[in-house]
């Protein structure tokens, strides 16, 4: 049952009146574009994730001899640049989940 303002604002011309079929159809073909969307979207978030998260963050320091037999090994440590990049792409790719 309509409410008897709604009915005289129809009347009116202030609102619009559709078939309740007709918005349901438009709805569903809404409802299946945001859905592929939101599905898309989610699959670019974690694939990016997947990226950030298999960047390799360390870098090879070659050996050093300092005179008198004393010598460092080579070896890999963490560099703090490539672990912000790291950062900054997993706190990015939260706006795609």
């Amino acid at each position: 049952m309509v409410h008897k303002s709604v009915r005289i604002a129809v009347q009116m011309g202030y609102l619009s009146y559709t078939d309740a079929s007709e918005t349901a159809r438009l709805d569903a073909s809404t409802r299946i574009t945001y859905e592929i969307r939101g599905i898309l979207v989610l699959v670019i978030g974690l694939l990016f994730c997947l990226f950030s998260l298999n960047m390799n963050v360390s870098v090879e320091i070659d050996s050093q001899s300092y005179g008198y037999g004393i010598t460092t090994a080579s070896m890999r440590v963490a560099n703090a640049d490539l672990m912000a990049q790291r950062q900054n792409y997993l706190i990015f790719q939260e706006f795609f989940r």
